[in-house]
């Protein structure tokens, strides 16, 4: 029996030995009690397996059951490191034991890290403290689905995270929540930045281009438009000054206007006109028929334009409108006039052209005053044609043209009537 003894105890013994090398998961309570150390091997498998969990940093699937304070636990369950915070009341989680680094910033100049690390969670925050003279802490968080650029309004210790940025899908939130103006800055070199600013007191966006005078790009549904107007007003600058306008009422467009006169009347000033407003009258003479002793064609009557003004609206002038014969021959155009009415002009005359006459109709009044042209004769045969002269208008049957004709074959076409035509602007 005695032999068969002893060889149970050295398969017990080599058991306790190798035991640590054999397991996945290794931890002890580290206290090497006076049971463990009843014999030699007893005790060097104690410490052995006390080292082996040290190595391993406890490494097993569930907490050691006797915890330190500041203890390291491989958590092989979850695949995490841990450590006991000082308190000894719980475990701290530190990293990922797949992962380089355990996952965190490597411990180097540059900190950096590899594409396999990450920050996750719910509401992680990234702290920025500032050991400089401002102190300001600044986060950068991720909640809710939004990134946060956020501000400690707290201590370090009890921190108060206020949001003063955030990006939303498709949006860009900038401002704490409370009312104050918000810029967005151009940071360029110059001293005065030049911004974007939402005004708080006036509910309105501004702009500056130095960074010290702000102009409105507009207010509420009214867009870049001043407030007001009414139906019909225009938009208009209403000073010198940049971007100072306001809306007017648009003065009624000015169109030029014209009355024709063939037949002999009155004119009879337009309402709206006043002293400034300038009229033009073109007066020409009635052309002149042909004439049978030297068979020449008639003459062109003459013609006056001049410019008048000082009127009022209603008074009138007298207008007289030159005519022709139709006899056979040897009848001069009468003459085209204006002259006073209620209103006190100076006669203006366009005279009526001669029969048969080379030399044409005068004008007199006018500040132009243009002489018809006069009758020809093209061969002095009693079969060419005596052209009549030709007047402002053009040749016959034009206005104050004088008439062509033949000895032999008569009379063609008739001459041209007089006419006065007045133009104004109102």
């Amino acid at each position: 029996m005695k032999p068969i003894r002893h060889y149970v105890v050295w398969i017990l013994a080599a058991t306790m030995l190798m035991s640590p090398f054999l397991a996945a998961a290794s931890q002890h309570d580290y206290e090497i009690t006076s049971g463990d150390a009843n014999t030699g091997i007893a005790y060097r498998a104690a410490v052995n397996a006390a080292l082996q969990a040290l190595a391993s940093s406890s490494s097993g699937a569930t907490a050691p059951a006797t915890p330190f304070a500041n203890q390291l636990w491989a958590d092989t369950d979850n695949g995490l490191l841990k450590i006991r915070n000082p308190a000894n009341d719980a475990w701290i989680t530190i990293g990922k034991l797949s992962e380089i680094y355990l996952g965190l910033a490597a411990l180097s100049a540059q900190n950096d890290f590899t594409s396999s690390q990450k920050l996750k969670g719910d509401a992680l925050l990234l702290r920025l403290k500032d050991s400089g003279a401002s102190g300001a802490e600044w986060a950068i968080r991720s909640d809710e689905g939004n990134l946060e650029v956020v501000l400690n309004t707290g201590t370090e210790s009890a921190p108060v995270w206020t949001v003063q940025a955030r990006v939303d899908i498709n949006t860009l939130r900038i401002g704490n929540g409370t009312s104050a103006d918000i810029d967005i800055v151009a940071n360029n070199n110059a001293a005065n930045k030049p911004r974007l600013r939402y005004q708080a007191s006036g509910s309105k966006w501004q702009y500056s281009n130095d960074g010290e005078a702000f102009i409105d790009i507009g207010t509420g549904d009214g867009g870049d438009l001043p407030a007001g107007g009414s139906t019909g007003q225009v938009l208009a600058k209403t000073s010198g000054a940049d971007y100072d306008v306001g809306w007017v009422t648009q003065a009624s467009a000015s169109k030029l206007q014209q009355q024709i006169f063939t037949s002999s009347g009155t004119f009879t000033f337009p309402a709206g006109t006043t002293a400034g407003t300038v009229f033009k009258f073109v007066i020409t003479g009635a052309g002149g028929n042909c004439y049978s002793g030297t068979w020449h064609g008639g003459a062109a009557g003459g013609t006056a334009i001049v410019w008048l003004s000082g009127f009022t609206a209603g008074q009138t002038i007298t207008v007289t409108v030159g005519a022709i014969d139709m006899g056979d021959n040897n009848y001069p155009g009468g003459s085209s006039t204006i002259s006073s009415g209620t209103a006190s002009i100076s006669t203006v005359t366009g005279g009526g052209g001669p029969a048969g006459s080379m030399t044409g109709g005068t004008a007199s009044g006018g500040h132009i005053n243009i002489t018809g042209g006069g009758g020809l004769s093209i061969d002095g045969t009693l079969t060419g044609t005596k052209l009549g002269g030709s007047s402002y208008w053009g040749s016959a049957p034009a206005y104050g043209a004088g008439r062509s004709c033949t000895p032999k074959y008569g009379y063609y076409p008739n001459q041209g009537a007089g006419i006065v035509v007045v133009e104004w602007v109102l």
